[in-house]
């Protein structure tokens, strides 16, 4: 009885963290860089806050190497609220 208790606690504990996961995801967009962007106008263009910018570049630390600079066609990861 313990050890069905013990598998039924790992496979909720799965579950949940899945479950986690997928709802994480859902709140992040692929936002493909566009003539004229900058982080400033994308966070505006999305309506996020401008204080989410320093988790847009925590999210992108390979794709922005400078924020200053963006190319258009850049594929970048952006949390929504």
């Amino acid at each position: 009885a313990k050890e069905a208790a013990l598998k039924k606690a790992a496979i909720d504990a799965k579950i949940q963290a899945e479950l986690a996961a997928k709802a994480q995801s859902e709140k992040q967009i692929k936002y493909t860089v566009q003539s004229g962007d900058s982080l400033w106008k994308i966070a505006k263009k999305l309506n996020i806050k401008r204080s989410a910018i320093a988790k847009v570049l925590d999210k992108n630390e390979q794709e922005i190497k400078n924020p200053n600079k963006l190319y258009v066609g850049q594929q970048i990861i952006v949390q929504k609220k």
